[in-house]
Order: structure tokens, then sequence, then C-alpha cells
């Protein structure tokens, strides 16, 4: 299915047809809920095409049934439930269930991005230039485009907005306010200047990047716990909400690979194929410290969800512009961080980017490469955004993955319909792309491990846009299916 749609040959499925197709077998939700209700456990969401089922009890009755030993660990301050020993599923229902989520409660140790205030190595950055969104969206000349009847979700693991800064950076940027919807998952909210507090800017900086660059889309921020069940369920309940119908989805949050549990791992990389499925773009961040997204071993490593093969893996550049033109643009690396990039350890290269020189990661596997594409993302040459009463210069690839989001969501809208996976568009039409200046290659600089060369690397991906022209490429591309 994936890859018919992929190659054009059938369009991308209607979320009830996925369900229908995809979703949970009844007889299997029957199986579970039998075994809940026999050990005393409560039934909450149950989603036939996410294929969740929720549920509750004391947690040692829990831990005992998946056959766990629940455990309290911490580092620093910071303490969280987890556990020891292997999970397993109750013989009864191995044939049904693909993963067990919600013992460990560990939260990620960092944002994909650099938005977060009173990051004391981000916020003490002097910008030796700073751009609007729109700006900047000027300088890789985006097509023509509101985001009318264009529906964007963001995922927000912690942190939030206020109303009040919204109506201040729309009123005071000239441009209507887009319509936001906040929504719950797994009981977490939308709360400014919560215990999350330092991600409020990672936040309201996303939305009001993309909303500068879409004012007339609806843009919808999923809130969740900062846990692998909170990111599983925030980025399944974006992509199948009937409600809100995204058709492009920005995730500025990751983790080096090492760090994330296998389960966890396969369900969302899952999740991000049933994005591809639905037509639904997803660009996530490549990470802000370069080759090394492990900043404690310091070992070439790559960050996930970045890393998926089923997403477009946004990394950074240092961007430089005088009178509205681009006077030079190199890789992101210097003090404040750097383009994320490398191997995977964990997937394989997929088939369309075989023909991209991608090397081998630094064990031998010939993993997927990333970043895809990339975009303005250096703190010093940041974008101006407004967050708790003040106006603020960040960035980090967590700018560069909602600047992609704005394009797609343009271009979605120009076409008439969702261009859905757009990573192997990209790498399928590389050099046509290059001819017609669709995509400027990124030749100077290095992110650590990598250097910048001619044709895909591991800092910048194919490079930048040029929106125009890559919107009426990938209109054509469209239109054929």
């Amino acid at each position: 299915m994936l890859d018919a749609i992929i190659a054009g040959q059938c369009p991308p499925l209607t979320r009830r047809a996925f369900a229908a197709q995809f979703g949970a077998m009844p007889s299997d939700i029957a199986r579970i809920r039998q075994f809940a209700l026999r050990h005393g456990f409560r039934i909450g969401d149950v989603s036939v095409p996410r294929r969740m089922l929720r549920l509750s009890g004391p947690t040692s009755a829990l831990a005992e049934a998946f056959g766990v030993h629940r455990v309290i660990r911490s580092k620093g301050a910071i303490s969280w439930n987890s556990y020891t020993g292997y999970l397993s599923v109750p013989g009864e229902l191995a044939d049904c269930i693909t993963c067990v989520l919600g013992f460990n409660e560990r939260p990620l140790e960092r944002g994909g991005g650099a938005h977060r205030l009173g990051d004391n190595a981000v916020t003490a950055t002097t910008p030796i230039a700073s751009y609007t969104p729109r700006e900047v969206a000027g300088l890789y000349s985006f097509p023509p485009a509101d985001g009318h009847g264009q529906s964007i979700g963001v995922i927000a693991l912690g942190g939030g907005y206020l109303e009040s800064d919204l109506r201040t950076f729309f009123r005071q940027s000239h441009l209507p306010k887009p319509r936001f919807t906040s929504v719950s998952v797994s009981g977490a909210r939308n709360s400014p200047r919560g215990t999350s507090a330092a991600f409020d800017g990672e936040v309201t900086g996303d939305i009001e990047t993309i909303g500068a660059l879409v004012p007339r889309s609806r843009i919808a921020v999923y809130f969740a716990p900062n846990s692998d069940a909170g990111f599983l369920n925030a980025v399944a309940t974006a992509v199948h909400d009937p409600r809100q119908e995204i058709s492009v989805l920005s995730i500025s949050w990751g983790e080096a690979e090492v760090h994330w549990e296998v389960q966890t791992m396969r369900a969302l990389n899952d999740t991000m194929m049933e994005a591809a499925i639905l037509g639904v773009t997803v660009c996530c961040a490549s990470g802000d410290n370069g080759s090394f997204a492990d900043t404690y071993d310091k070992k070439p490593r790559v960050c996930f969800p970045a890393s998926s093969p089923y997403v477009l893996a946004c990394g950074g550049t240092t961007l430089l512009a005088k009178r509205s033109r681009i006077r030079s643009e190199s890789v992101w690396h210097n003090a404040t961080g750097a383009s994320g990039g490398g191997v995977s350890t964990v997937f394989p290269i997929p088939s369309w980017q075989r023909l991209s020189r991608v090397p081998p990661a630094p064990n031998g596997y010939r993993g997927r490469g990333l970043p895809d594409v990339a975009a303005n993302a250096d703190p010093r040459t940041g974008y101006r955004f407004f967050a708790l009463g003040h106006w603020h210069v960040n960035a980090g690839t967590s700018a560069s993955a909602p600047l992609w989001t704005g394009l797609t969501a343009r271009i979605n809208q120009l076409s008439g319909t969702p261009i859905g996976f757009l990573a192997p568009v990209l790498y399928g039409k590389y050099e046509p792309l290059v001819r017609a200046g669709a995509v400027r290659r990124i030749t100077k600089g290095n992110n650590g491990t990598y250097r910048a060369r001619h044709g895909w690397d591991c800092c910048t991906g194919v490079g930048v846009p040029h929106g125009s022209k890559l919107a009426r490429a990938i209109g054509v591309a469209v239109r054929r299916r």
C-alpha cells in the first residue's frame, strides 16, 4: 500500500478507509477487555484507527500482569516511574498486542530544537542578524499563499502558549491570527508558566512561525506528557484526528536513538508510516548537537523520530542576508549548536535514498541518512517571536521544521491536494530539482563528523528550498496522480 502511494499509483487513504482496512479488530479489543475485567483493570480510551487501548489500575497489579517490577529512577532533581525486568505479554494476548507503554515515564532529555526560554547557553547569545518568519520565507522565495483551507498539527511535550502573546505577535506582525486549537492528550494541557515553563518558548516559537507563514490556516497543538507513551499518543492522535484532519505535522522534539526503547521506536515509526499512508507530511527537527545527538558519550549518533524513514528530517543553516537577498549560507555549527545529522543505526537505508552516497554509520551499519533538507536554524541569525510578554530571537532545527511545515502547507493549498510523503519526491527528482533551482545545495561547513559537499550530505541533506520553483515541481507531480 505505501509503495503504491509513494509511486503515485494510488492516492493516500482517507482516515475512514484506513480505520476500516488497518484499524484494530473488534475481536482483539474484546479479548483485551476480558483480560482487563478478570484482573480488575479499568478500560479507558479505545481507538480503532490508532489501535490503542488504555488500561488503568493498581501499578503493582499492572506490573505483575506484564511481568515487570516498578521502580523509581532519578537524575538530578528529576525522578520518574520506571521498571526492571522484561515486559511480556500474557500468552492469551500475544498475537494481538504489539507493545505495552506507560511503565517507563522517563522524560526526553530535551526538545529537538533551541526555543527553550531560560536556557542560558542559548538566550545569552547575541544575534548578528534576526528575521521575521515571513522575511525568511521571502529569502527562500516561498510561493504566495496564506494557508486557507489547511489544517496543521504541532506536537508539544511540555510548555504552553498564552493567547495574549499570540494576539500581540500577529497584531504587531500585521497579520491575521490563525485559528489555534489546544488538544489535550493523556491529560496534558496547554500550561504556560507551569512546571515545564522552560519549553514555553518551544511551543510559542513553533506555532508563531507556522502561523506567520500560513495565517489563514487552522493550527492544532497536541499537548501530551513528556514520556514515551505521551509522545506516541500525541503523534497517533494528531495523525488520526478526524476533527482536525491535518495534512502537515511539525515535531520539534526528539532524542538520540540510543536512549529509546525498541518497542517505542517501532510503534512510533509505524505511526509515521501511517501518516504517509494518509497523505500527512511529517516535518521533524533533526537536532541541535550536530553529529553528536547524545551529548554524553560524544559518539556520532542521530535523533529519533527524525531518523524515521517516513518523515522529512529538517537540518539547519546559518543564513545571512542584506536587502532581501541572501549574502551567504553555510552549515550551522558554532557555540550555539549545530545541524543534527548522520546515519541511523536502527533504520536501514530506504530505497529512495540509495543513490545519495549515504556513508555507513560508525559501526558499519548501512542506515538511513539524515537530514533530508535544511533551512535557517542558527540562533545568531534567528527568528523573532513573542512569548511571555517579550520579544525573543532564537532558532534551532525546531525553527527549520516549522518553516518547512509552513512551506508544505502553502504547496498543499496551491496544489489543491496534500503532497504527503515528501522525501521520496525530493530524492527521486533530485537532479532535475537542482537544475530547476528548486533546491539549492549548501556546500560550506560541517556538523562535527560530516562535511558539506555537492549532492546530499549529513549536514543539510539535499539543501534549502526555492519555494516557488519547488511548488511548481511538486505541483506537477501531484497532478499526475
